[in-house]
């Protein structure tokens, strides 16, 4: 994410700022970062992921939300926009608004080529530090691979590594599943994804 300006806000004027704006703006170390358009690919992937989860969660006391909701880490005083967020129980806002959640249960995030490094460490450093987060997806979307990442206890977390359509990423502790066709359903790769191409010409 890129700064937007170098002035120094406070959480709640950047809450303030935030719901008055027509764009959206992460906010970190009393920063905001404003947030880039997704691809094609971006958004079909996360609508898949969103209807998926939906679709085992609908009968149950959980809620999915889209791109649009906050989600808070307090410990480090972090707002952000997860690509789809699942909360199982209670949710819970920062305030009366309802529009920052404390409380996730699930996060995703689809990597782009320029929130890659981001999501998959310093946000993800964020992310655990949020208790009741049991899991954390990391999926591409130039090619079939997720991360599936499941707190087995306080500070430890093992994962799960997807890269064939016909693999499933499994959350067993919430009884949800993913299969990677259903994921990437619509998606169609190139024959050489990025990465290859670059080893090709180094």
């Amino acid at each position: 994410m890129s700064a937007v300006k170098k002035e120094k806000y406070t959480e709640r004027e950047y809450l303030e700022i935030e719901r008055q704006a027509e764009t959206k703006s992460e906010f970190y170390e009393g920063e905001f970062f404003a947030m880039a358009g997704a691809s094609r690919e971006h958004n079909i992937i996360c609508s898949n992921i969103n209807y998926l989860l939906m679709r085992q969660v609908r009968k149950r006391r959980c809620e999915v939300y889209m791109s649009d909701m906050r989600v808070y880490a307090s410990n480090y005083g972090l707002y952000t926009y997860p690509d789809v967020t699942l909360v199982c129980g209670e949710p819970h806002f920062i305030d009366g608004v309802f529009d920052t959640l404390l409380n996730p249960s699930v996060l995703v995030e689809v990597l782009s080529k320029t929130t890659e490094d981001y999501d998959k460490n310093q946000k993800f450093d964020f992310y655990r530090s949020i208790d009741s987060l049991k899991y954390y997806l990391i999926v591409r979307q130039n090619r079939p691979y997720v991360e599936v990442w499941n707190k087995v206890k306080e500070d430890f977390w093992e994962v799960q590594f997807c890269d064939k359509l016909e693999d499933v990423a499994r959350l067993d502790n919430l009884e949800l599943t993913l299969e990677l066709a259903e994921i990437y359903e619509k998606i169609e790769f190139k024959e050489e994804d990025d990465e290859r191409r670059t080893l090709r010409q180094t």
